[in-house]
Parts: structure tokens; C-alpha cells; sequence
């Protein structure tokens, strides 16, 4: 990045929430950092009138928001509107615009299962597990004829969101449809782990034979199983609060 510094604009007062992630930005570097990282997640939440008004009135960037407002109002692409950004602020070199550019094209261009897939990924890195299966969920049904890798991909990825939520079924059913997509060993070993945490341990050979998962795949399921299965975990001292905390987290998480 150009001469990068954490405020190199200055820090406000009044924070810029996304409410995909749950932060408040206030520097005009933390906006740009999280546009570069999560493009994905840039939507009409973020690139709006209230954004466009903070960047002018917190930071008096009034050329570069204006742009910004009239990109938004004619419904332009991100590549139009975020990269003239970017480039006014200073915040990527020649080299980073050309990189960032590649990511807003395949964005742009790779269609809507592609983008729904890229923002439940970026929801997944911040922990957002509700949010990033709901968002799975939309990629699943955006999928077009011949997008089957992509389809087995976003399933994958629903089941790992679905894991972490503790819905072990529904993660089994999507690692399941994965697999059926894309036939690999490694979808075979991760839909077994799913089957033992799902399904009463005497089921995991017999699902085993059904697809044809080889002897040393079975011997490194068990063997995960097992390690989980005799992992301690530590009692909390305070379980009453640590039980709530877990609560509170699922029920974020979940979005309910």
C-alpha cells in the first residue's frame, strides 16, 4: 500500500458499522483494508449514502466520496466504483490496483452462485457461521448448469458452517451432496468424520462400504474420532456464565 499508515487520514469518533462482521471502521485505512480483503461482502449494506456522507463530513473527502455517490446512483460495477476510490485516497500502488482489479473482475464476472459462494467464505473467516450458511444456501440455488465443481464446493463449505453451528446432520446431508457432485478422497474422508459425529459410531463401516472409501481413509477417520472422543476439556470455573456465553455465541452466530 501507498505511504500506509493505520490513520494516516485521522481517526473518528463515529464509526462506520458493517454489519456483516459486526465492526465499526474509523479510519478511512480500516475502509479500505476491509473492501480489499472482503470484496465479497461490499454491497448495498456498505456502498451507500451513509457511507458517501461519512467519508465527506469525518474525513472531508468530498471529491472522492461525490464519485463515489454517483457511481452508487447509476448502479456501476465495483471495479468502477471502488478502484477510482482506492486510487484517490491512495491506499494501493499500481501493482495492488492491477491485483485488486483481477478479484473485482472474476467477482463481476464469475456469477451469482460465484459472489454468494466468495461472501459465505469471507463470513466463515470472521466467524459469522449463521450468516455464511445462509449465504451457501443462496450460491446453492444461483449454481448454473455446469457449475457442478463450484456446487461441490459451496456445499463443502456449508457443511463446515453447519459443523461449527452444531447442526451435524445438515452438515452430514451437505457433505453427503458434495460428494455426490465430486467424487475425491478427500470429500470421502471429510463426510465420514461428519457421519461418526452424526450417526451412532457401529454406522461409520457400513457407510464407509456405501462409498467405497478405501482401508487407510477408514483407519484416519477412526483414528480422529478417537482423538476427539478422548480429548479433556477444562471446566470453566464459573460454568453457569460460561454456559450463557455459549448461548449468546450460538445465537449470534445462528442469526437467531
Amino acid at each position: 500500500m501507498i505511504g500506509y499508515h493505520l490513520s494516516r487520514t485521522g481517526v473518528t469518533a463515529h464509526p462506520f458499522y458493517i454489519s456483516h462482521i459486526g465492526i465499526g471502521l474509523t479510519s478511512v485505512e480500516e475502509l479500505c483494508y476491509f473492501i480489499c480483503q472482503y470484496p465479497a461482502l461490499v454491497d448495498e449494506t456498505v456502498l451507500n449514502q451513509k457511507l458517501t456522507r461519512w467519508l465527506a463530513e469525518e474525513f472531508r473527502l468530498n471529491a472522492p466520496a461525490l464519485a463515489m455517490e454517483r457511481g452508487i446512483r447509476r448502479s456501476a460495477g465495483l471495479e468502477d466504483i471502488l478502484l477510482p476510490f482506492m486510487r484517490d485516497v491512495g491506499y494501493l500502488d499500481a501493482g495492488e490496483q492491477k491485483a485488486f482489479r483481477r478479484i473485482l473482475e472474476a467477482l463481476e464476472t464469475g456469477g451469482a452462485a460465484l459472489r454468494l459462494k466468495m461472501k459465505g467464505d469471507a463470513l466463515v473467516r470472521n466467524r459469522r457461521f449463521g450468516e455464511a450458511a445462509a449465504a451457501y444456501t443462496q450460491a446453492e440455488n444461483a449454481v448454473r448448469q455446469g457449475e457442478e465443481k463450484l456446487h461441490a464446493s459451496i456445499l463443502h463449505n456449508k457443511g463446515v458452517a453447519l459443523m461449527q453451528l452444531l447442526s451435524y446432520e445438515e452438515a452430514y446431508r451437505a457433505f453427503r451432496a458434495a460428494l455426490a457432485l465430486e467424487d475425491t478422497p478427500e470429500r470421502k474422508r471429510v463426510l465420514l468424520i461428519a457421519a461418526g459425529i452424526a450417526k451412532p459410531r457401529a454406522l461409520l463401516l457400513p457407510e464407509a462400504d456405501e462409498i467405497g472409501a478405501d482401508p487407510d481413509t477408514v483407519k484416519l477417520v477412526e483414528e480422529t474420532l478417537d482423538a476427539a472422543a478422548g480429548a479433556e476439556i477444562e471446566i470453566p470455573e464459573d460454568l453457569p456464565a460460561a454456559l450463557e456465553s455459549i448461548r449468546s455465541d450460538y445465537h449470534r452466530e445462528a442469526g437467531t
